[in-house]
C-alpha cells in the first residue's frame, strides 16, 4: 500500500502530524508554526520584536540629517545648522574676505575686450543675502551662503570659501629660461613643481605680489612685469582670482627670504623643457598647468 506523502513527495507514516516544514508560511516565504501570531515588520521588511524602541536611525533628523534625541535640552551640540550640517562657532570674528558684499560690486577677475556669450535667457542668476562665516583658518574662512533662487523663491545655503586672492609670476631670465620652483606640499604629501608666487596682501596690486613673491622665492628681481591672465580657482567654491604675471630679464640678485615654514628648490628651465613638463604631466598643480599653458600659447608676445 502506497504511504500518503507530504507537499515535498518524501513518505511519513499516515499517524504522524503534519510535518513543520509544511507549516503555513509569511510573505517572506519562510515556514512558522500555524499557532504563532503574526511577527511585526517595520517598513523595510526586516522582522523587529514589538517590544523594542524606535530605532535611533528613525528618529526625526534635523536638516544636516544627523539625528536628534528627543529628551535632550537645547545645547552648544543642538546649535541650529545649515543645510549641510556644519555648525558655526558663535565666537569666530567675521572673516576680512567674507563682508556682505552685492555681486554687482565685483569686477571682472580679466580684462580684455572679448564679450562672453549672452546666457541662456531661462537662466537668471541667483540673489545674494547674506554671508554667514562657519569657521576661519589662517587661509581661508569657510561661508554659509544664502541666496535666493529665482526658480521657486525659496532663500538657499551655499557652502563656499573665502579666500584672498593669489599671484604668481612667469619670470624669464636673458637666456629665456623661465624661473620655477619645487616645493613640499602638505594636502598631496608630495613635490610640486610651481612657478613662484603666493597670496595677495589686502591692499597690494596682484602684480606687484608677484614680484614679491618671486623676489622673496628666488632671490630673482625683473624691471618690469604685466598681467598675463586672472583665473578663478574654483567658481563653485572660491570667490577669489589667482593672477599669473609675465616678466623678462629676470637676474639673480638677493638671497631667498622664506616664511617660517617655507621651503623651496629654484629651477631656470628653457623653454622647451618647459613645454615638454606641460606635455608629460610633471606640472600637476592644476592653476599652474592652465597658466603655463596659457604663457605657451601666447609666448611670441614676450620672447
Amino acid at each position: 500500500m502506497t504511504k500518503p506523502r507530504d507537499r515535498s513527495g518524501s513518505r511519513r507514516p499516515a499517524d504522524l502530524p503534519p510535518s513543520p516544514e509544511a507549516a503555513p508560511r509569511d510573505r517572506s516565504g519562510s515556514r512558522k508554526p500555524a499557532g504563532l501570531p503574526p511577527t511585526p515588520r517595520d517598513r523595510s521588511g526586516s522582522r523587529k520584536p514589538a517590544d523594542l524602541p524606535p530605532s535611533p536611525e528613525a528618529e526625526p533628523r534635523a536638516l544636516s540629517g544627523s539625528p536628534t534625541p528627543a529628551g535632550l535640552p537645547p545645547s552648544q551640540g543642538a546649535a541650529p545648522r545649515y543645510r549641510r550640517g556644519s555648525r558655526k562657532p558663535a565666537d569666530l570674528p567675521p572673516s576680512p574676505w567674507a563682508e556682505p558684499r552685492e555681486p554687482s560690486d565685483r569686477q571682472p577677475l580679466s580684462p580684455g575686450t572679448a564679450e562672453p556669450p549672452a546666457p541662456d535667457a531661462r537662466i537668471l542668476p541667483w540673489k545674494w543675502i547674506l554671508d554667514e562665516d562657519v569657521f576661519a583658518t589662517p587661509v581661508y574662512t569657510a561661508v554659509n551662503r544664502r541666496v535666493l533662487s529665482p526658480k521657486d523663491g525659496q532663500v538657499k545655503t551655499f557652502s563656499v570659501l573665502d579666500a584672498p586672492s593669489w599671484a604668481n609670476i612667469i619670470a624669464l631670465d636673458r637666456e629665456s629660461r623661465v624661473v620655477m620652483v619645487n616645493q613640499y606640499r602638505h594636502g598631496s604629501r608630495d613635490f610640486s613643481l610651481e612657478l613662484p608666487g603666493g597670496v595677495v596682501g589686502p591692499d597690494e596690486n596682484p602684480v606687484d605680489a608677484a614680484v614679491r613673491e618671486l623676489l622673496e622665492e628666488t632671490g630673482f628681481t625683473v624691471g618690469s612685469a604685466e598681467e598675463l591672465i586672472t583665473l578663478n580657482p574654483n567658481p563653485a567654491l572660491f570667490g577669489n582670482g589667482i593672477t599669473t604675471a609675465v616678466a623678462t630679464n629676470a637676474v639673480k640678485t638677493a638671497k631667498t627670504s622664506f616664511d617660517e615654514n617655507e621651503e623651496a628648490e629654484c629651477l631656470l628651465m628653457p623653454l622647451e623643457k618647459l613645454e615638454r613638463a606641460f606635455r608629460e604631466g610633471a606640472v600637476t598643480h592644476a592653476l599652474m598647468l592652465a597658466a603655463i599653458g596659457y604663457f605657451l600659447a601666447v609666448k611670441d608676445k614676450f620672447i
